[in-house]
């Protein structure tokens, strides 16, 4: 499999814990678990918290 075959997941961010997700951006990954790992590394910073969501579908996962 190559990246290009991979899953899209779009990357929300929440610069705050009292502010509203933004759009920060996508990443592929095989699965949700290295997407949130891929999320992090590419747009996690102090005290970011990321939630990479499938293309298609409704599953997001926070970390941060």
């Amino acid at each position: 499999m190559t990246a290009g075959q991979w899953p899209v997941y779009q990357v929300f961010e929440r610069p705050a814990p009292n502010k509203p997700l933004r759009a920060g951006g996508s990443v592929h990954a095989v699965d949700a678990e290295t997407a949130l790992e891929n999320a992090w590394a590419v747009y996690g910073r102090p005290p970011t918290r990321v939630s990479p969501c499938e293309i298609g579908r409704a599953s997001c996962r926070e970390r941060g």
